[in-house]
């Protein structure tokens, strides 16, 4: 977790360990805008609010951020 003018966010391997997922399906659930996420040169960050979201259930399809 890496942690950016204080708000922390994941990386796409940290995620999958979380789900027990490929690293791929964390990258396919981005395509299909599951969650935001942050992508910097060739890496994708995840905010934790949005970890924190999916796993209570509120989470809905979000628009990406870049």
């Amino acid at each position: 977790m890496i942690t950016v003018l204080n708000e922390s966010y994941y990386t796409v391997a940290e995620v999958a360990e979380m789900f027990r997922v490929h690293n791929n399906t964390i990258l396919e659930w981005l395509k299909e805008d599951y969650f935001p996420s942050v992508k910097i040169r060739n890496r994708y960050y995840i905010p934790e609010a949005a970890i924190q979201k999916l796993m209570n259930g509120k989470a809905d399809k979000t628009t990406k951020a870049e």
